[in-house]
């Protein structure tokens, strides 16, 4: 796998807007992807950057325990999984016992 590199910048003051109230520092950071240029802002902008690679890079470390479907972030996994699954174990389930 090759590194890919992250473009980001940052300011340590505040900046006035046009309306005369001034923006927060953390959204004056700010990473984009070398791939496709999307911009991420705020306190957690590298971590979003680093999640979003993933994506260009074709990872998905994250697989379904019951059909092996594989996803990039480990919340896509959870949802899948409680949208798919529980309703099925849970209609089994109630088939079984008949409620």
């Amino acid at each position: 796998m090759s590194k890919i590199s992250m473009q980001s910048s940052s300011s340590s003051s505040s900046t006035p807007n046009t309306s005369g109230s001034s923006l927060s520092v953390s959204m004056l950071k700010f990473s984009s992807c070398p791939e496709c240029g999307k911009i991420f802002r705020g306190d957690y902008h590298k971590y979003n950057l680093k999640k979003h690679l993933t994506i260009h890079a074709g990872l998905r470390p994250y697989t379904c325990p019951i059909c092996n479907m594989s996803f990039n972030q480990k919340v896509s996994m959870k949802r899948h999984y409680a949208s798919v699954h529980k309703t099925v174990e849970q209609i089994k389930f109630d088939q079984h016992t008949g409620c």
